[in-house]
């Protein structure tokens, strides 16, 4: 998340999902972003937009993809990387003790 509520060259100030749709390697593997503030994900469905890119791309149900993408889902609007990070370490603990 390097570009953490900073403004970047294409104009946006992201979140975790938009610093995703910036990085090269996940562009590379279908998720996007268009004018500078809607992230897609061009998987098996052209409805992959916003949280639902986050959940298409990287096998998350919408629940869990709202629970990180949204900001309305954080007591703060603007929650810090840390925050963020907390939610996905939760999130992969769950993954892995499913995975056992």
């Amino acid at each position: 998340m390097q570009h953490w509520h900073e403004k970047t060259p294409c104009g946006t100030v992201v979140c975790a999902l938009g610093d995703a749709a910036l990085d090269g390697e996940f562009r590379r593997l279908g998720l996007g972003i268009i004018n500078d503030d809607v992230v897609y994900f061009l998987g098996e469905r052209w409805e992959n937009i916003g949280r639902h890119a986050a959940a298409g791309f990287f096998g998350l149900t919408d629940e869990e993809a709202a629970n990180i993408v949204m900001p309305a889902n954080y007591k703060s609007r603007r929650p810090t990387r840390a925050v963020v990070a907390a939610r996905f370490d939760a999130l992969a603990v769950k993954y892995e003790r499913r995975a056992k």
